[in-house]
């Protein structure tokens, strides 16, 4: 049973990246004042009138949502196969269970049940990578203008980079003229400068820095975006602007047997509640897509 193969699943890389704090215990919904008007300020000559604007605050309401898994199993499985549901059907549940929500957070309609993910959030920075034969040379400027975007228009730094791991095996499979690599992989600054610094063979955590920022693979990102569905985008964001809401008890787990005592069957279900929002500063965030983004050669 130690070797056993769970199903493999893509997991919740953004959602940890990000973090999360406690979901308060009460409540369905709950509101964020956000300012959209700011007062002015303006220089001004003696005995003239004031520069006045008042300040205007925009409500945004966040929903609580809830992300369930459940599995029939016989009550014989249940009574005399605790290792089959404590270390199989239990953690899939779970897993399951955590990797639709991250998938919500990254790209949920925001039409109940979903969260509104990231890449659905309107007004958020938009770099177009437009490249028939895409090169990392050449995608390296497209990074740089997420990221001042960003600081251009949310006044806030970018702190993280999230892109799909195929994405990742691109970037550091670059080589320069000479035919090195443009990744030091060892983590000591070489000789030669190199671009950045990653491990090719990691996943779900930071794999490697761009520009000054900490890389999260993330499998859950589309790879089928664009006119040719082949494309992924690469998303620069400021991870103290990304809130995630967990109840503290989540996942929860509940056993119940079905009522006809014949069937002896028993429903595994897990649940937990979420709430989540991009959407204070939708400026604060930024995404490279297009052309030069399709499915990478190697």
């Amino acid at each position: 049973l130690d070797k056993f193969a769970p199903v493999a699943r893509a997991g919740r890389p953004f959602c940890n990246a990000i973090g999360s704090t406690p979901l308060g215990p009460d409540g369905i919904s709950f509101t964020v004042p956000r300012g959209t008007t700011g007062t002015s300020g303006a220089m001004t000559d003696e005995a003239a009138a004031f520069s006045e604007t008042d300040y205007d605050v925009t409500d945004l309401t966040n929903s609580v949502r809830l992300v369930t898994g459940q599995q029939d199993i016989s009550r014989t499985v249940f009574m005399r196969g605790n290792s089959v549901v404590d270390q199989i059907l239990f953690p899939d549940l779970i897993a399951a269970a955590e990797t639709a929500l991250n998938l919500s957070v990254l790209n949920g309609s925001g039409t109940a049940p979903q969260h509104r993910g990231v890449m659905q959030v309107a007004s958020i920075n938009a770099v177009t990578y437009t490249d028939a034969s895409p090169t990392v040379a050449e995608a390296w400027p497209k990074l740089a203008d997420a990221i001042q975007r960003i600081n251009s228009n949310r006044y806030a730094p970018a702190t993280l980079i999230v892109m799909h791991p195929r994405r990742w095996g691109w970037v550091t499979s670059a080589l320069d003229s000479q035919n090195r690599p443009l990744f030091n992989f060892q983590m000591e600054v070489p000789a030669w400068a190199a671009t950045a610094f990653g491990e090719a063979a990691k996943y779900g955590q930071v794999v490697g820095t761009l520009q000054g920022l900490p890389v999260v693979t993330d499998a859950s990102i589309p790879t089928n975006l664009g006119a040719g569905t082949n494309e992924d985008e690469i998303y620069v964001v400021n991870a103290d602007e990304c809130f995630l809401w967990e109840d503290p008890s989540a996942p929860m787990f509940i056993r119940a047997e079905q009522p006809a005592a014949a069937s002896l069957g028993v429903l595994l279900v897990v649940y937990g509640y979420f709430a989540y929002s991009f959407r204070r500063y939708t400026n604060g965030h930024a995404k490279v897509g297009g052309t030069g983004l399709v499915t990478p050669t190697f």
